[in-house]
């Protein structure tokens, strides 16, 4: 996961999720975990970016957003969740809009792999 104001990546096929937190909000943890599966899910198909609101560069970025609180989570430039998703259903389903039907089929083998990992560790 890179900053994004470190590097800016140049592959434009993959979707692009920008994560705004700040060190001081108590539910950007969970919203972080949420952005982090979305990444395992999709690995060579999102590019996420981690920013800091406090940074200058964060500081530029809520303003071109409006963001007024964190967490917030923008795909391909568009906000589409202030606060913490409702659901890791709900951020994957907004990502996949995005996404091809091949990234989506890779995703659901990637998903019925750990369901069968889970299922022969628990029965």
């Amino acid at each position: 996961m890179m900053n994004r104001g470190d590097v800016l990546s140049s592959n434009k096929k993959k979707v692009t999720v920008e994560f705004f937190y700040s060190v001081t909000c108590p539910y950007c943890p969970a919203a972080l975990k949420m952005v982090q599966e979305a990444k395992k899910l999709y690995p060579d198909d999102i590019e996420v970016f981690k920013i800091d609101t406090q940074s200058d560069f964060g500081q530029a970025q809520v303003q071109l957003y409006s963001i007024q609180g964190t967490p917030a989570i923008a795909i391909n430039g568009k906000i589409v969740f202030r606060g913490v998703p409702p659901s890791q259903n709900a951020l994957n389903g907004e990502i996949e809009k995005y996404l091809s039907e091949d990234a989506i089929s890779k995703a659901k083998q990637i998903k019925k792999k750990r369901r069968d990992r889970m299922n022969l560790m628990y029965g």
